[in-house]
């Protein structure tokens, strides 16, 4: 198995610098290509729709404007991956390219964000998203929402800080269920370079479909010997229970099955999920 393709999205803000980071840390161990796309919407969008007449040299100053911060925010993106290209010493391809090491392209496409991703995700191994923390977070979630639930393909969420590493040491939250089985099978090319994979099974009752043994003998196939900490009586929340598991053990990476119940009644009645994306203080991966 292989993770040979990386997209992510770029905006041209602040936390596209964290999200190459996490990219490109995780792709130079995997020796992946990373397909970095900066994505604006349409400078027309802009122009608010009404009822009422709009001057034509309004519509031209607001179309104006827009293609102004548009340009700036390209500017923007194509500067931080550029840098983060060269922290990490990514030998930059105009074509993906396969590769022993790690490389990778920058481009520009203008839409709807969410119309691009379900184009260019669909023929992907992995998406990164940034951190959902903050009040710029709503299109993005969105967007994440469809990649992960109706295109289904795995997901990497970033933290709010730089990584040192993603995907040395890893903690798999485990419960038995087929979105956590799906996030085991999706992440096993991360598995398999990894230096220390470990089982955080919480509530154990709940793994009887599918029994924490069957998971470590699958990993086991793939030549990945995993330990296991069983969390029996869980004091917290079970998204509490794994981020602290995860930071009190110095693991990089998380990954968990996401939505594994229905994603409406997690956001009514909140879930593991849902606060997996608000609280990540280090990358998850997620996979439904």
């Amino acid at each position: 198995m292989s993770m040979a393709k990386i997209l992510i999205p770029l905006k041209g803000s602040k936390k596209d610098s964290i999200s190459l980071d996490t990219a490109f840390a995780l792709g130079k161990r995997l020796g992946a290509f990373v397909d970095a796309i900066f994505v604006h919407p349409d400078p027309r969008e802009a122009i608010p729709v009404s009822g009422m007449p709009i001057p034509a040299e309004a519509i031209q100053e607001i179309a104006d404007l827009a293609e102004a911060s548009k340009k700036a925010a390209a500017s923007a993106a194509r500067e931080s991956f550029s840098m983060a290209a060269a922290r990490w010493d990514v030998r930059i391809v105009s074509v993906p390219e396969r590769s022993a090491t790690i490389t990778a392209t920058y481009r520009e496409r203008t839409g709807h964000l969410r119309e691009i991703l379900r184009q260019e995700a669909c023929l992907t191994d992995l998406v990164v998203f940034p951190s959902m923390a903050g009040a710029d977070s709503d299109n993005i979630r969105h967007a994440l929402t469809d990649v992960l639930v109706r295109y289904n393909r795995p997901i990497l969420l970033c933290a709010e800080s730089t990584p040192k590493s993603v995907g040395r040491a890893v903690l798999v939250g485990w419960d038995g269920g087929s979105a956590a089985a799906q996030a085991l099978i999706a992440a096993t090319p991360i598995l398999e370079k990894a230096e220390a994979v470990q089982f955080a099974c919480v509530r154990p009752e709940a793994s009887a479909k599918r029994p924490l043994r069957e998971a470590k003998e699958y990993l086991y196939l793939h030549g990945i010997n995993a330990c296991e900490t069983v969390i029996s009586d869980p004091q917290q929340a079970i998204a509490e229970e794994l981020l602290d598991t995860a930071a009190a053990s110095g693991y990089d990476l998380l990954v968990c099955g996401g939505y594994g119940h229905s994603q409406t009644m997690e956001t009514i009645f909140g879930g593991t999920t849902d606060y997996l994306l608000s609280h990540a203080d280090i990358p998850i991966f997620l996979a439904h």
